[in-house]
């Protein structure tokens, strides 16, 4: 995925604050962020995630590792699912950004 992005900002992503300018083009993972996380980007290419991970559980943190596995994929769909909720669990952010190499 790749996202160009259309309002000078700052992000915190793996571990890190990136400095993003206008007109920066961003691919990969950071990109995959911004763009579910509602940054000021533009989408450049359809997203790789589905909306709605199909088969997510929403149970306990233990749930969603098995659930995951070894599967980047599967973490990033996890981890943009742990996100959106109002009361994330820390130490799951933290255990999923690693599946997904971010650490």
């Amino acid at each position: 995925m790749r996202v160009r992005v259309t309002e000078t900002c700052s992000t915190y992503f793996n571990y890190g604050v990136h400095v993003l300018k206008e007109g920066d083009v961003i691919e990969g993972g950071l990109a995959e962020y911004l763009a579910a996380g509602g940054g000021p980007v533009e989408c450049l290419d359809a997203p790789e995630v589905p909306e709605t991970p199909e088969g997510l559980p929403d149970g306990s943190a233990d749930d969603v590792l098995a659930w995951v596995g070894e599967d980047p994929d599967r973490a990033l769909e996890a981890l943009l699912a742990e996100e959106a909720k109002d009361k994330p669990r820390v130490t799951l952010l933290g255990k999923l950004r690693k599946l997904m190499g971010d650490e």
